[in-house]
């Protein structure tokens, strides 16, 4: 298929844009009634919907705590505070290079560590956690979601699935994103403040910018942006390598052949739904159940005016027959409805492991909460974690890193994900415990000390705790080099007292 968006010359982008808007048939409003079961303002039903506009909000809140849950949750799992999501790990020629340069394992070690904080740094500086949230959001109710990372230290952003259209081809891979921002004239740059005045806009008109990211035959990106459907702007388009690029079109789950993704909530639609419709039941049987009515018997003996006059507490004249309360006989039938509510509520709630205590928000999380969490969404989820950290994360850390000004910043990144994410925690706390290992060494019986190989024994121990020993234990050669110094030392400090004493016997002797 031959891709439209690569012209320097034409504007074609919102063209582009509004077919591919035609494409998603009745996608678009499936999405807006998901949203609508969970977080509204994530696709609302009115395109040109604004803060004053009423949202359409359902019956029932159980949706919107299912999914801020479980958007809390993986977001946390993925992005621990005070914990990098990735680590530096560099190949043995890479290693080998360091070392050429002076570098011993260890500084090695602490260098990776310094980009890796600097790098988490910046993503607070970018509000970059507050984007992933939203994204993960859009993830779980729509499907999709688009994260735009720029290289130029400006906040990231996540776009509205109104707002960009993406192709792929049969395999998921991502053949062309066009995104449109709307920009008031007076905030653009110069050059296209300038085209703009050109073409009849004031500085207070508000325009369409799209942005086309197209992927080329050699397999790069080409990406240029136009004004409407008037001109193109004369800003140079620029190639990008699949692995730096800014933006990330991500899915929840992508079946084959398909352009978009299918969310959570779309799974459990059918729950929803019911849930969605019982609550509206419940409401309107409440509300029946709360209007009251008074009968009166018309030949009763009591006067309702007198009755409606009288002052709380007074005595009227009156037959208690006369007066009855209309009652709403459907206890029973509201019990039945709370009931299958309650079913309802429990499938969706462990759809969304609701019944699972969130992970704390806080700087000390254990690496056991961490550990259970990343095996729950795993294992619950179908997946979708290790998913969201092979297109999500592997981005994120590779476009963290580059702006960290470190000889290390050409590195891949490694993403720890499940039992991983705790790595560098959890080297520590191994470290901790092959130290106590050690120490244990003193409780053996002297009678048998020299029969064991303790060096042996150290390693072996080591590599039981997963511990790359190499670091920092010395191999049997500089043991035995710095045996073979001491012995020399120690020779030549015998050498050394031996002339000294003999020149102190021989001043010593009188002079003939």
């Amino acid at each position: 298929m031959e891709l439209k968006g690569l012209s320097n010359t034409d504007a074609e982008l919102k063209t582009i844009f509004e077919q591919m808007k035609g494409e998603r048939g009745t996608q678009e409003s499936n999405w807006e009634q998901f949203a609508g079961w969970t977080l509204p303002y994530l696709y609302t039903q009115s395109e040109e919907h604004t803060s004053q506009d009423q949202m359409q909000h359902d019956y029932q809140a159980l949706g919107a705590q299912a999914v801020n849950h479980l958007a809390n949750k993986i977001v946390m799992t993925l992005f621990a505070p005070a914990r990098p999501f990735f680590r530096l790990e560099l190949t043995q020629e890479q290693n080998m290079g360091l070392q050429d340069l002076g570098l011993s394992a260890a500084n090695i070690e602490t260098l990776t560590g310094k980009v890796e904080k600097q790098a988490m740094k910046h993503m607070e500086k970018v509000a970059l956690r507050t984007s992933v949230i939203t994204a993960v959001k859009n993830l779980i109710t729509l499907g999709n979601s688009m994260i735009y990372f720029p290289s130029t230290g400006q906040k990231s952003q996540v776009y509205n699935l109104r707002d960009y259209m993406v192709r792929r081809d049969m395999g998921g891979k991502v053949l062309q994103i066009i995104t449109r921002d709307q920009r008031v004239t007076s905030t653009l740059p110069e050059a296209m403040r300038d085209l703009c005045h050109s073409n009849g806009h004031d500085d207070s008109d508000k325009i369409d910018l799209f942005t086309g990211i197209t992927r080329m035959p050699n397999g790069k990106f080409w990406v240029k942006q136009e004004i409407d459907a008037l001109f193109i702007t004369d800003t140079e388009g620029g190639t990008y390598l699949e692995k730096d690029l800014p933006w990330m079109a991500l899915t929840w789950n992508l079946m084959r052949g398909e352009d978009y993704g299918v969310g959570l909530v779309e799974e459990y639609a059918g729950d929803l739904s019911v849930y969605s419709r019982l609550s509206a039941s419940t409401l309107d049987l409440v509300s029946m159940a709360a209007d009251i009515k008074i009968l009166i018997n018309p030949m009763g003996q009591t006067d309702v005016d007198t009755l409606n006059d009288s002052a709380p507490g007074t005595y009227v004249y009156g037959n208690v027959e006369d007066v009855a309360y209309l009652q709403l006989e459907k206890n029973s039938d509201f019990g039945f409805i709370s009931a299958v509510m309650e079913t309802y509520a429990r499938r969706i709630g462990a759809a969304f492991l609701l019944g699972s205590q969130v992970t704390r928000d806080a700087e000390r999380v254990t690496a056991t909460e961490i550990q259970m969490q990343a095996n729950e969404l795993e294992s619950s989820l179908g997946g979708v974690y290790s998913r969201l950290a092979e297109e999500m994360q592997q981005p994120l850390a590779r476009l963290l890193i580059a702006t960290v000004d470190s000889q290390l910043k050409d590195i891949e990144p490694a993403i720890l994900t499940g039992i991983e994410s705790l790595s560098r925690n959890s080297e520590h706390e191994q470290m901790m415990a092959f130290v106590n290992d050690l120490a244990m060494f003193n409780n053996i019986p002297e009678q048998l000390l020299g029969n064991i190989k303790l060096n042996d024994m150290a390693k072996i121990l080591a590599t039981n705790r997963g511990i790359e020993h190499d670091k920092f234990m010395k191999t049997d050669k500089e043991i035995q080099r710095e045996q073979e110094a001491a012995a020399k030392a120690q020779a030549d400090q015998v050498q050394a007292d031996a002339a000294g004493q003999a020149m102190g016997e021989q001043a010593g002797q009188p002079q003939p």
